[in-house]
């Protein structure tokens, strides 16, 4: 069976990589490496993560809320640092007009040896709208252009543009080789193991933990899994603070609280009862824009009352 790389490689040898892709995976499984990886084998002949600004690459996702785009836009017109643009709170979806650009964006013509590439991360917050504005240029792509839609959950694409992309699905590497992949990346960082663990084989999960004192984060959220009686209100409070406060520690928590709850439900009904609660209201927190910091002291509350 070919690799990911190899398939590319054999369908540029074959005159067929241009078109539509559709690279699959769980979150962390190196989607995004695997893209970079791409564009700089397209760009270059060299098989290199293209990380750097390319005239004919473009990527296409969630752009920036308002806020966050007017805090950048102030800090350049200051001189000031804009840091991380990756760190920055972004749209909830991929919309209609974002997508229209990278359409355009093929359409236009590229160097006489390269290929026009246009990467899509991540597909899956496409909206419908969106969708369909990419439906029509797949049925007619553009020549030498190559389109690269990221996706984690499939499901949300299209059955209609799944059916017209070639695809490439990324596989979590073996639990030896995940452990000695974060040992060679992280040689300063102890309790491996546990990351492994936790992360369930994603390095981009492993990333977060690593760079967001996950491990704290998840004793802290273990601690609180306890009866109602033994509930300390006001250290749990503190947690949810902290917890809502940014973006990497709200989805680590999130995970971590799923997870133990996960576990629970496959101990007997009343378990199942509480994941399925848990999961219900942390998925509304964010469909619907509820109190975070509410919402996980609720499910903290619901954890409590089904242990005593």
């Amino acid at each position: 069976m070919l690799t990911p790389r190899q398939i590319v490689e054999q369908a540029v040898q074959d005159g067929k990589i241009s078109g539509s892709w559709l690279v699959s995976g769980p979150y962390g499984v190196g989607k995004k490496e695997f893209a970079q990886h791409v564009c700089g084998f397209l760009t270059s002949g060299r098989w290199r993560p293209l990380t750097d600004f390319h005239p004919d690459v473009m990527w296409v996702e969630c752009p920036l809320t308002e806020e966050a785009r007017k805090e950048v836009q102030k800090a350049i017109l200051e001189g000031g640092a804009v840091g991380d643009i990756q760190t920055k709170p972004k749209k909830k979806e991929i919309t209609i007009d974002v997508v229209r650009a990278g359409i355009h964006f093929l359409s236009l013509k590229g160097a006489a040896i390269s290929y026009r590439i246009a990467v899509v991360h991540l597909a899956d917050e496409m909206n419908e709208e969106a969708q369909n504005a990419l439906l029509k240029m797949l049925e007619e792509p553009y020549p030498r252009s190559v389109l690269l839609l990221l996706c984690q959950n499939t499901g949300k694409i299209l059955p209609t543009i799944r059916s017209r992309c070639r695809q490439i699905i990324l596989r979590p590497m073996s639990a030896q080789a995940f452990k000695e992949a974060l040992r060679q990346k992280y040689p300063h960082v102890k309790d491996i193991d546990w990351i492994a663990e936790l992360s369930g084989g994603s390095l981009g999960a492993a990333r977060d933990i690593i760079e967001n004192n996950g491990l704290e984060l998840y004793q802290k959220a273990v601690s609180f899994c306890v009866p109602i009686g033994e509930l300390q209100i006001e250290a749990l409070q503190a947690f949810a603070d902290e917890a809502a406060a940014g973006d990497k520690a709200w989805a680590l928590v999130q995970q971590f609280v799923l997870d133990w709850c996960r576990r629970q439900a496959a101990r007997d009904e009343k378990g199942l009862d509480v994941f399925k609660s848990v999961q219900r209201l942390l998925s509304d927190t964010e469909r619907i824009y509820l109190d975070k910091k509410q919402a996980l002291m609720t499910c903290f509350f619901k954890i409590a009352e089904a242990l005593e």
